[in-house]
């Protein structure tokens, strides 16, 4: 069956998920640029930030309230969302959406425990107008029942996407090709699929590209950023991902606009505080742990990858998800002091 490339989308999700490797302050210029170039590429939905409870700054993509989106960006082609991630923005502060209201979508991200309240949260939402993606994090943590019940919760709501999102980079193409199995079967075809992927096991375009081979029936939404930028490992690198849309799928996307703001914006973040492939993330995918579990070692000096696995298997099962930088210190000083006490009984 020859694949219906209209119904291949790509959403840049680098002023969002690539704020965690600058605290989200890529400054008022880079926010305009990246923004103005990402709608000149064609993109069908640019993420510009997270819905949190903070202070404003226009240097920052950190959002406080609506009216404070709507000062950084107006409408210009490109479908507009926003991140909320379930227990961090006031539900009262959601105002119904309007004409005026940039805010075209607003995908919500929750961890399996707060299922049932986010749930409830996302129902609301939809109420209030706005495109609905379901963004469960953490997707390799359902098993089949339970993820055969998540979506049969989202075929109830009917949102406009639901999404695999693959938040500690674990996944392989088997992975993938099981999880579209059970999509295919029970997932209403009304409904998009969307792919977050993160490139721990430098697995992210074999995943993505896997996925665009399953997907013929209904629309297919892949999430990328600019060079990839994202924490641990990255991202899939969007002018990656549209040079292939365009080569091999006919696809338009005008790729130009983005060198610009590698080399102007990008490019320097990059040197700075690196995202990329290395043993340690690989470790963290392959322990299925937290990617800042691997940072917090990687950024000690003199560790062994065989120490760093050490203790990334260590992690207790129910810690292993959702970062603890208290129980890392602990388990780290714990064994480096074990290892000193073993060397000096050694040497005496």
């Amino acid at each position: 069956m020859k694949k219906n490339v209209a119904n291949i989308k790509i959403l840049d999700c680098t002023l969002r998920d690539g704020g965690y490797i600058n605290g989200w302050n890529f400054g008022k210029e880079c926010i305009t640029q990246t923004f103005n170039a990402l709608n000149k590429t064609g993109v069908d939905y640019i993420e510009c930030g997270f819905l949190q409870d903070n202070e404003f700054s226009n240097n920052k993509t950190l959002f406080g309230s609506f009216e404070h989106f709507g000062k950084t960006f107006k409408k210009n082609g490109a479908k507009l969302a926003l991140m909320l991630k379930y227990g961090h923005f006031e539900q009262n502060k959601i105002p119904k959406k309007t004409k005026g209201n940039p805010c075209d979508v607003i995908r919500v991200n929750y961890c399996k425990k707060e299922s049932t309240q986010a749930i409830k949260l996302i129902e609301e939402i939809k109420d209030m107008g706005y495109e609905i993606f379901i963004n469960p994090a953490n997707i390799d943590l359902y098993e089949n029942y339970e993820f055969k019940k998540l979506i049969k919760t989202v075929n109830a709501i009917n949102p406009k996407a639901f999404s695999i999102v693959d938040t500690k980079g674990t996944l392989g193409q088997n992975d993938i090709q099981g999880l579209y199995k059970l999509i295919e079967d029970e997932l209403n075809e009304s409904i998009s699929l969307c792919f977050h992927s993160h490139n721990n096991l430098a697995l992210s375009f074999l995943n993505t590209k896997k996925l665009i081979s399953l997907c013929q029936k209904r629309e297919l939404i892949l999430d990328c950023s600019i060079f990839g930028m994202g924490r641990g490992a990255g991202n899939l690198h969007g002018e990656l991902l549209m040079s292939y849309l365009n080569n091999v799928y006919g696809k338009n996307y005008n790729i130009s606009p983005l060198f610009e703001i590698i080399e102007k914006y990008i490019n320097p973040i990059y040197k700075k505080t690196p995202w990329k492939s290395s043993l340690p993330y690989f470790l963290s995918a392959l322990n299925r742990c937290h990617q800042d579990y691997a940072k917090y070692l990687a950024d000690k000096e003199n560790l062994s990858f065989e120490f760093i696995n050490t203790l990334l298997c260590a992690i207790p099962k129910n810690k292993k998800s959702s970062y603890d930088e208290n129980l890392i210190k602990e388990m780290y000083q714990s064994a480096h002091k074990e290892n000193s006490l073993a060397r000096s009984a050694s040497i005496s």
